[in-house]
């Protein structure tokens, strides 16, 4: 962690809001397998990591040519 107060794992709110997409698309996105969750009991988080990883892999698989 890079600074004292930095969350290790996100709400699907937080997720949701970083992607800019409703909690709802992202729910749809982690039953799909596209976003991947971590649960803990009955908690559903997000790592900002695998958030990156997808905005990455949409990246690749876009037909955009710069």
């Amino acid at each position: 962690m890079d600074k004292p107060n930095e969350t290790l794992l996100l709400t699907s709110v937080q997720a949701a809001k970083a992607l800019t997409i409703s909690a709802r698309t992202l729910w749809q996105l982690t039953q799909d397998g596209k976003i991947r969750c971590v649960r803990i009991n009955r908690l559903v988080r997000y790592d900002p990591q695998d958030l990156l990883v997808y905005i990455e892999r949409q990246k690749k698989c876009s037909n955009y040519e710069i």
